[in-house]
């Protein structure tokens, strides 16, 4: 029996990845046109819609389903669930993770328009919640600990002891000795390394950048992962907020070696802090010109997560920056 013919699609459908690229040329994201518009005008109305599908070039029946799917653009998600407050006005993120969980306070501003976030990545000091870009606690708050157990301190080498959140005179050492080699040269090194991925998988980080640099395409993104939401864990955040030129760094060589121009450091909406000072460190290395060189160049963006969990895999987390659901 011959297969079914499949039905033709409508425009409304979701974009596919050629598609995308065709239309935004890489320039203005999704995900932060989005993010933008609803916080100059809240949450859009019809005749608001039809001008952020403009803006954005997607279907107004996509931007719906996303809006309907991301905690921060819908008014269901409060801690108490029968308000229907506007969640585009600033309210109180309380954190549902282990610590503040077992806690049992509740934040002084929290109201019938406060929301549940899965953790806040401050799991060192316990009763903490978000309010006006900035992490409060109704216990005293502490600084986190960090120790090195390893003999010789890798990630952690820069931040021991204080935060490095100024470049560092060597903070690009390794890229520009990345540069003098050839693109193949330090994926062959990565791959020797047994360098792995810690998102769980543990995935060979130089077959991941092969794959990427032996694909055919007329355009290739590096993409940094800062959208970790399990309670508990709050090593990004670290990384993000104590050394950012490090972070910033890797992305360089990564797009190096696998020849890509573009890259975006996606960081979850509960991070505040860490989108600030990331912010700055990608304006410091562009104003330094680590960013553009004669035979290399690379833009790197942030797009800020819009509250969901699920944003933290790959395929989602791609999905959201280009203003999609971000459904696996």
């Amino acid at each position: 029996m011959p297969p079914p013919e499949m039905p033709e699609h409508s425009n409304q459908h979701m974009p596919s990845a050629v598609a995308y690229r065709r239309t935004h040329q890489g320039e203005g994201y999704p995900a932060n046109i989005i993010h933008q518009y609803i916080e100059e005008h809240g949450l859009p109305d019809a005749a608001g819609l039809s001008t952020l599908a403009t803006l954005t070039k997607l279907p107004e029946s996509t931007l719906r389903s996303s809006l309907s799917y991301y905690a921060d653009y819908h008014a269901d998600h409060s801690a108490d669930h029968s308000s229907h407050a506007d969640c585009s006005e600033p309210c109180t993120k309380i954190c549902n993770g282990t610590s503040c969980f077992l806690s049992n306070d509740s934040p002084p501003h929290a109201s019938d328009s406060s929301r549940y976030a899965s953790c806040l990545g401050h799991c060192h000091q316990e009763n903490n919640y978000l309010l006006d870009d900035s992490i409060h606690s109704t216990g005293e708050l502490s600084e986190v600990s960090i120790q090195c157990l390893a003999s010789d301190a890798v990630t952690t080498r820069r931040f021991l002891n204080s935060d490095n959140t100024e470049p560092a005179e060597s903070s690009y050492a390794g890229f520009y000795r990345a540069l003098e080699c050839k693109p193949e040269d330090i994926i062959e090194r990565i791959i020797t390394s047994g360098l792995r991925g810690r998102g769980g998988a543990a995935f060979p980080t130089g077959k991941k950048w092969q794959a990427c640099a032996s694909t055919s395409s007329d355009q290739r993104y590096i993409i940094a992962n800062g959208n970790e939401g399990d309670a508990g864990s709050y090593v990004d955040r670290t990384l993000l907020e104590r050394d950012p030129h490090s972070i910033i760094e890797g992305m360089l060589i990564g797009a190096y070696a696998m020849g890509a121009s573009k890259g975006v450091i996606y960081i979850r909406s509960e991070y505040p802090a860490a989108i600030g000072i990331i912010k700055r460190a990608i304006a410091e290395a562009r104003d330094a010109g680590h960013l553009q060189r004669e035979n290399f160049s690379c833009e790197i963006s942030v797009v800020q997560g819009a509250g969901s969990f699920v944003c933290g895999e790959e395929t989602a987390l791609i999905n959201a920056i280009e203003g999609l659901r971000g459904e696996v």
